[in-house]
């Protein structure tokens, strides 16, 4: 069997002989960016090859292995502080986790046990906590979920802890609260590693369906990295990981299903029908996750299909029942999600955006990384162009917030109509002042930006995202009998949404013409809201009944939809 030396760890794997890399590498642990799932469209999954005296580029998912390699990483230096929580103090008085305390005697009496004596104090022990508890006299701390005991620990272990995770598809974001003192400890953010199985939702669905054993593999990624981040995190600050007595998860269906070893498939195939809401609270390893002996997992609740727990969860956070207003929440990414509240009306939808708003099936394209342009502007008169990258590098890439600023500058200056047509370099007069921002490439029209182009195919890929998120808004709005006038307050919310500047958004047409004044940025309301079911028992109560409230509109079955999504792929 061939040998594949790894030289980032010096490990060295084996192989079949005519195996594909990726999957080699993907089966033995390593996280590889392939977010075509393989397909060799991305060309993202790009390694070094070393066999013998040679050494070549290749991608790994068309390699296949036929000798012992060495194989090196390239390093595409990520961006880092993803987008987290800005929680740091809280009130924890209404917490779903209290703590009651009492001081045993030896009695002598040897017609009760220990366990009769502790439950005339803290109520009915179960097994778990029987088997974990120190039985003695002295000082004990009962330890409650909601009215449930979950621990009892001695005088020194009295500290109360909790974690709140938000698993997007692209990143994971986590806080660890310290319950007893009302305050976040240290804060985590990380690329989603499953990643690794295709960028979007339908990537990694369907690698579950290829092969189930790939759906463990992903279940495992992503439970191993929260995991490896939050005993990080408790190892720095010397903390004891079993006074951990809680993980809220918040995460879109697919990534629920995932997370929970759970088999999306049917998610994929008509009638596209969820498994389960995933309303659980659940102990952490019938999840695989090794952390505290008394370590609970809660997953909040979906609404639908395809608006899960993380929507559910930032619109309970806002308290949006409490606000007496028109309100339009979205969540803009590769499956957007929308939330309308008009009057005492609630619908929900999900828009398939697709990915190239991260910068999927874009020539130049990848994720918000140091080196990705993040922001353009144009100069007509001086003909120049202010290109903001990530980093401040030499730009070698565009994200999706530079691709949305290009679409918004080349409106500006008429390199794009309204129907996305992009000009012909040849077709502009020699003393056009557009021509500077064009260049000709293998005899195609492209937006010049320097290293980095936009193409036609770009602008269209960015078009069907467009429509999409348009149309759905557009179909809402129809269902509920509402116009955009009639919106009081637009909170944009999630990674993507918070670094689209307004302009991009309202001047690309993605969202209706609403006042710049009435749109907010709730940054990373699904972790907020993740947080906020640990510490507000109301909240936490609440969540069901929302997400009953909240109706689902599922746009393809409209019979307008088809001519909806044309319409709206116009930049007007």
């Amino acid at each position: 069997m061939p040998k594949i030396h790894i030289l980032s760890d010096d490990n060295i794997i084996t192989a079949n002989e005519g195996k594909i890399l990726l999957d080699v590498l993907r089966e033995n642990g390593y996280f590889i960016e392939a977010p075509c799932n393989g397909m060799g469209t991305c060309k993202k999954c790009k390694v070094k090859i070393m066999d013998g005296a040679s050494e070549e580029t290749v991608l790994s998912c068309e390699y296949k292995i036929i000798s012992d390699i060495s194989v090196e990483f390239f390093d595409e230096g990520k961006a880092e502080n993803l987008l987290t929580s800005d929680i740091d103090t809280f009130d924890a008085s209404d917490s779903v986790l209290t703590m009651k305390t009492h001081v045993f005697e030896d009695t002598r009496d040897t017609d009760t046990s220990w366990e009769d004596e502790y439950e005339k104090v803290f109520g009915q022990i179960s097994f778990n906590v029987l088997k974990n508890t120190n039985f003695s006299k002295g000082e004990k701390h009962a330890i409650y979920l909601n009215d449930e005991v979950i621990a009892i620990r001695d005088k020194d272990d009295e500290k109360i802890y909790a974690a709140a995770v938000d698993i997007g598809t692209t990143s994971v974001a986590i806080s660890v609260l310290d319950i007893t003192h009302g305050k976040v400890i240290e804060r985590a953010s990380f690329v989603n590693p499953q990643i690794s199985f295709g960028l979007d939702v339908l990537s990694r669905m369907s690698a579950a369906i290829d092969l189930k054993e790939n759906l463990y593999k992903m279940q495992e990624q992503i439970t191993k990295a929260i995991e490896e981040n939050i005993l990080k995190i408790f190892k720095k600050y010397k903390l004891d990981i079993d006074s951990l007595y809680e993980i809220i998860f918040s995460a879109n269906s697919v990534m629920m299903h995932i997370l929970m070893g759970v088999d999306p498939t049917s998610l994929g195939i008509a009638p596209y029908k969820i498994v389960s809401y995933f309303n659980f609270e659940i102990d952490a390893k019938e999840i695989g996750m090794k952390l505290g002996k008394y370590t609970k997992a809660f997953t909040i609740p979906s609404i639908s299909s395809y608006v899960g727990a993380d929507i559910l969860s930032g619109v309970n956070h806002i308290d949006i029942e409490k606000i007496d207003k028109n309100i339009m929440f979205i969540d803009i990414g590769t499956n957007t999600e929308l939330v309308l509240k008009y009057k005492d009306k609630y619908y929900a939808s999900s828009c398939a955006a697709g990915p190239a708003l991260e910068g999927m099936n874009i020539e130049f394209g990848s994720r918000a990384e140091l080196g990705a342009i993040e922001n353009v502007f144009f100069d007509l008169d001086n003909g120049t162009k202010n290109i903001v990258v990530i980093g401040k590098e030499k730009a070698k890439s565009i994200c999706g917030s530079g691709v949305l600023a290009v679409i918004r500058e080349a409106l500006k200056i008429g390199l794009i109509d309204y129907r996305g047509r992009l000009v012909k370099l040849e077709d502009l007069a020699e003393d056009d002042k557009r021509r500077p921002f064009l260049n000709d490439i293998d005899g195609k029209t492209v937006i010049d930006l320097g290293e980095v182009y936009i193409t036609k195919k770009d602008i269209r890929n960015i078009q069907l995202s467009k429509s999409a998120i348009m149309s759905g808004i557009v179909l809402l709005f129809n269902k509920l009998g509402m116009t955009a006038e009639e919106v009081d307050d637009l909170y944009i919310a999630g990674q993507f949404g918070y670094h689209l500047s307004k302009d991009m958004l309202v001047d690309t047409y993605f969202i209706p013409n609403i006042a710049e004044e009435k749109i907010s940025y709730l940054k990373n309301t699904s972790l907020d809201g993740a947080i906020s079911v640990v510490l507000s028992k109301k909240k936490r109560e609440n969540l069901l009944s929302l997400s009953k409230k909240i109706k689902f509109l599922e746009l393809s079955y409209d019979e307008n939809y088809q001519k909806v999504f044309i319409d709206c792929s116009y930049f007007k």
